[in-house]
């Protein structure tokens, strides 16, 4: 998730971590995500999918192959919403 702090504590997926793309590029972060993406798959969200993208695109200069999730985080509540799923 690389949404800021603030925005990842209001609401958030089960299981995300949260990077906000603001600290993306740090070290220990990319590290922390090429280790991370060698037994499981990556995938950016933000709130609408405009962050998201560059997050991804920032990761595959570090040959991070990730996937942005589109409509971000808005797009899950109303899946969710739509398919009486529990709220995220």
């Amino acid at each position: 998730d690389v949404r800021e702090n603030e925005e990842f504590s209001a609401s958030a997926i089960e299981g995300s971590i949260s990077i906000p793309l603001s600290h993306l590029g740090q070290d220990s972060d990319l590290k922390f995500i090429q280790e991370e993406s060698l037994t499981k798959e990556v995938f950016t969200i933000c709130k609408s999918g405009k962050r998201s993208k560059k997050a991804s695109k920032i990761l595959s200069q570090y040959k991070i192959q990730s996937r942005s999730i589109e409509g971000g985080i808005e797009m899950v509540k109303k899946y969710c919403a739509i398919n009486n799923y529990k709220d995220i």
